[in-house]
């Protein structure tokens, strides 16, 4: 950082804090899960559904390094890397409609919410909205082939809360604050195509 005035004393406060290593082992823990999922046939119609639970994550150190000193200001700094997780349930429903034995079509809705727990402080996670998504398609059978196409689009959004705290504002109240009304949105098209014969 460079070219700031963090205290207000009308001078520059350059700061230089930089670390190289490699070779560090890493451990990832992944959560307990638990899932269930049922079909229920009404004539032509099927419908589907499916829940996943997924356990919490105790906050733990992914890649412990080194502590090591800034070049500027002598601060003793980490760089190790940590991680934590919330529990979340994630939910599918599915509609599947035989117009006849050749031709069916489908819609599904699923949700990926995100397990980053709010306020935490590990810095692995880095994001945090919830995404949804959509699909529609059909199956149509020629012989003993079935072609399978569809269309799908997820979605999410979030504001931003708390201004990131990258720097400290003192003495920086009056200029622009980029994340003052920081607004994230997520949005993925997918084109599906399969054959089976």
């Amino acid at each position: 950082m460079a070219g700031l005035d963090l205290d207000g004393d009308g001078e520059p406060d350059d700061f230089l804090a930089a670390d190289y290593s490699d070779r560090h082992p890493a451990s990832f823990r992944t959560p307990l899960s638990l899932a269930a999922g049922t079909t229920f046939k009404l004539r032509k119609l099927r419908l589907y559904a499916s829940a996943e639970w997924f356990a919490r994550i105790r906050p733990y150190t992914v890649v412990d390094s080194e502590d090591f000193e800034a070049q500027t200001g002598g601060e003793t700094l980490s760089t190790d890397v940590s991680h934590e997780l919330a529990p979340v349930v994630n939910t599918g429903f599915g509609l599947e409609y035989a117009h006849s034995l050749r031709f069916k079509s489908y819609i599904s809705y699923s949700t990926d919410r995100s397990a980053r727990r709010p306020g935490t402080e590990t810095n692995l996670s880095l994001t945090d909205w919830d995404i949804h998504h959509l699909i529609a398609g059909a199956e149509v059978t020629v012989k003993n082939s079935a072609l399978t196409f569809g269309l799908g689009y997820s979605f999410g959004n979030r504001e931003v809360g708390p201004r990131p705290g990258v720097l400290d504002r003192q003495g920086l109240e009056d200029l622009w604050d980029p994340f003052s009304a920081l607004k994230f949105r997520y949005s993925s098209f997918k084109l599906i195509v399969g054959i089976a014969f």
